[in-house]
């Protein structure tokens, strides 16, 4: 991830590592195409970062750089698009291949709450018809 310095326009690398991928936390921690950045409105010193390649959602600790991990799901966060909306509770609904999941802040665990994974449909409806 770049930074740009709003006053003299200068770019840096604030996480990451620019030209190389790979799943790592902590301070020298590796993204796999970060691709949506959102503001942990419970903790206002961390990012939640779409890591899209690694079927994650991240954290990054704004004050000491490091990357943990969130919730990971190879079936449910298979190249995570976007999040889409995060509720007064904290948890976060998110769109991945298809369908549309829900992250509990808490535990970090990852449900499917519409949609069916790798099937492109429109059906209106509850589970499991919704598409």
């Amino acid at each position: 991830m770049r930074l740009i310095d709003r006053t003299s326009n200068a770019t840096s690398t604030f996480s990451g590592q620019c030209g190389s991928r790979g799943y790592t936390n902590g301070v020298q921690g590796q993204f796999y195409n970060p691709n949506f950045v959102a503001i942990d409105h419970k903790d206002n010193n961390q990012l939640l970062i779409t890591d899209k390649k690694n079927h994650a959602m991240r954290t990054l600790d704004v004050n000491s750089r490091a990357l943990g991990l969130f919730a990971k799901s190879y079936s449910l966060l298979y190249r995570i698009s976007y999040i889409i909306q995060e509720e007064k509770s904290g948890d976060f609904y998110v769109t991945a291949r298809h369908a549309i999941s829900r992250i509990t802040y808490a535990q970090g665990a990852v449900s499917l709450i519409s949609g069916a994974i790798r099937t492109r449909s429109y059906i209106d409806g509850t589970l499991p018809i919704s598409r």
